[in-house]
């Protein structure tokens, strides 16, 4: 029952790390960013991110 508790509040703050990063990701200039293959791996991996979030949201009760 304990280890239930706990990874309920583990998959929380997963979900919180995880749509920090992406908001951070985001607010970089991206035009700071010379090579366009890094901009279109960033905004890839933030739309993971908020997938990843989703489906944890779905499956969590």
């Amino acid at each position: 029952m304990r280890s239930n508790f706990l990874q309920t509040i583990f998959d929380q703050n997963l979900s919180k790390i995880r749509g920090e990063i992406c908001r951070r990701m985001q607010l970089i200039n991206f035009s700071q960013i010379k090579f366009t293959r890094y901009k279109h791996l960033i905004k890839k991996m933030c739309k993971i991110v908020e997938s990843a979030d989703k489906v944890n949201k779905q499956f969590s009760v």
